[in-house]
C-alpha cells in the first residue's frame, strides 16, 4: 500500500495565505476599535467640556 505523495509546500503556501488573511482581518477589526474607541472619547470629551454631558 503506498500513500499518494502530497506536495508539501503547495499546501503550505495555501496555509500561510489563510494565516495571512485572518491576521490582515484581525489587525484591520483592531484598528478600526481603536479609532472608534478613540472617537468616542473625544466626543465625550467636548460634550463634557460644552456642558451637554453631565447633570444640570
Amino acid at each position: 500500500m503506498t500513500q499518494p505523495s502530497l506536495d508539501h509546500s503547495v499546501a503550505a503556501e495555501k496555509e500561510g495565505k489563510l494565516l495571512i488573511g485572518v491576521a490582515a482581518g484581525l489587525g484591520c477589526a483592531l484598528v478600526l476599535c481603536t479609532l472608534l474607541s478613540i472617537a468616542a472619547i473625544v466626543a465625550a470629551l467636548i460634550w463634557t467640556l460644552q456642558g451637554q454631558l453631565g447633570p444640570g
